[in-house]
């Protein structure tokens, strides 16, 4: 290693090493508690409404914040839409992945080790399941592609782990 990237690694260690305020916690978790339940009520309010319909203002209602809150963290309601589509689809993907035993080889058992992924899924965000099923059909201009694009993934993702060990 290069002396110059021995001093650069040097100058760094004291921002890291113990630098971390004792109230870290307090600083950090109401951030975290806002994001989950404005993505717990945005996923309730998309998928119970669709795009088109589904209001802000019922939004943060739901979240209990104020919709200043809102858009300091998303700047429109597609900007808040396509998060909220991208994070489900990946949340998905991500149990499924997790949750499936790759050397199962028996259908009935891999159906069932899908529905427990759905379980977990839906203990932490209770519509993400039916948000999910509502963007195979949004049909709003202005989010449908996106929607259809990630339901098309989803789809795959999901046909993919039931019948892997079927069409090898």
């Amino acid at each position: 290693m290069s002396s110059e990237a021995v001093a650069a690694q040097d100058a760094i260690k004291p921002v890291f090493a113990g630098s971390l305020p004792a109230n870290i916690k307090e600083l950090v978790m109401p951030h975290v508690l806002n994001h989950e339940r404005i993505l717990n009520a945005a996923i309730k309010i998309f998928a119970l409404n669709g795009y088109r319909k589904a209001s802000t203002d019922v939004i943060v209602q739901e979240a209990g914040i104020s919709k200043g809150l809102l858009f300091h963290y998303f700047e429109s309601k597609k900007g808040l839409y396509t998060f909220v589509l991208e994070y489900s689809a990946r949340y998905m993907m991500m149990e499924l992945g997790a949750g499936m035993n790759d050397s199962e080889k028996n259908m009935f058992d891999r159906c069932v080790m899908a529905e427990e992924c759905k379980i977990r899924m839906l203990q932490n965000y209770p519509y993400l399941d039916l948000f999910l099923i509502s963007i195979q059909g949004e049909s709003d201009p202005e989010v449908c592609e996106e929607a259809k694009k990630w339901a098309d993934d989803l789809e795959n993702t999901y046909v993919l782990h039931m019948l892997q060990h079927f069409l090898l």
